[in-house]
């Protein structure tokens, strides 16, 4: 039977993640996805705690920070700017009215994210861009520029050199840490296309080169071609969304069940396809919910979360049990 795509082939066999294991994901807007699926399927994940971080020099600051207890507020990374306090070493979601209010916020996210990361056996960094702003005030390189007009910083493109050096540096340091961490490195399939395609390309090949060289270096480290499954397994824009640059819900869905397929255990695979076809029932809208026949769904709905309860008695299924009541 002839096909129709180039298969991405995932070398890495090393990976086996359980269902018990604890997670944490960090890094690009991708890494959200990743993490959402987890979630949703009942594994013990955190995602994104500080944040959405599209470059790897202040992903690995923060992977620092985690790393340790050293934490304390830049007040030189720390703006004023419509209404807000922002920290440039963070992503938006932190700002606030009184700069108080920004520094116990990022408090409270690290202090969750380092007792999270102390006792987690997964971390998954997917790097976005090797494009980045410089503050020319300070030369730091930042997290978000919180629509602060764009005269304040210059743009550059970080070297896989540089990439390389900050992210071992980090690892060396999470893994003094955490001796059991197992580290999942992917690419952001995501492109970045404001200055067109060739800078997008010439930033995800800085990335992809760094990742290969720590992934040889390191074998607590493992590389997933989320990028290579999309771009060239995926090779159509019926994979895409309309902006032609985000890929669809269908591609999304696609590379995870490969990372699942290919890295997870057959306990962690019959979990997520449990709860899976039960998230789908879950979901259903009845076209006349006063009728005996959705009375009957609701009530096989309830018998479905009790088998699952039964099966993982560690998962908690209060939401699920609320969700059907409510109906």
């Amino acid at each position: 039977m002839s096909t129709f795509s180039t298969e991405v082939n995932l070398k890495d066999n090393s990976l086996s993640i359980l269902r018990t294991d604890r997670l944490l994901t960090l890094g690009s807007c991708f890494s959200d996805h990743i993490g959402g699926f987890l979630k949703e399927h009942k594994f013990e994940t955190l995602i994104n705690p500080l944040g959405i971080i599209y470059n790897p020099v202040v992903l690995s600051t923060i992977l620092d920070h985690l790393s340790s207890d050293d934490w304390s507020p830049d007040e030189a990374a720390m703006v004023w700017h419509g209404g807000l306090w922002h920290s440039l070493q963070h992503h938006g979601q932190f700002s606030a009215p009184e700069k108080a209010s920004l520094i116990v916020g990022l408090q409270q996210a690290y202090s969750v994210a380092r007792d999270f990361l102390a006792r987690t056996k997964f971390l998954i960094v997917t790097l976005g861009s090797a494009h980045a702003y410089q503050w020319l005030e300070s030369g730091s390189i930042v997290a978000n520029c919180h629509k602060i007009p764009m005269a304040k910083f210059q743009k550059i493109l970080i070297s896989a050199e540089q990439i390389d050096l900050r992210l071992q540096a980090s690892l060396d340091r999470l893994i003094s840490a955490n001796r059991d961490i197992q580290v999942v490195l992917t690419v952001s399939p995501v492109r970045y296309i404001r200055d067109g395609l060739t800078e997008n390309n010439r930033s995800k090949a800085q990335l992809i080169t760094a990742i290969h060289s720590l992934v040889e270096r390191n074998s607590f480290c493992h590389y997933f071609p989320a990028y290579e499954i999309v771009i060239d397994e995926l090779r159509d824009y019926r994979f895409y969304n309309r902006d032609m640059v985000h890929p669809s819900d269908q591609a999304v869905e696609y590379v995870l069940n490969k990372f699942v397929n290919h890295h997870f255990t057959h306990d962690a695979k019959e979990q997520i396809r449990l709860i899976g076809q039960f998230n789908k029932s879950l979901n259903h809208r009845p076209l006349h919910p006063e009728g005996a026949e959705y009375e009957e769904f609701r009530k096989n709905l309830k018998t479905q979360i009790q088998n699952l309860q039964q099966k993982y008695p560690d998962l908690d299924f209060q939401k699920e049990f609320d969700s059907v009541k409510s109906r």
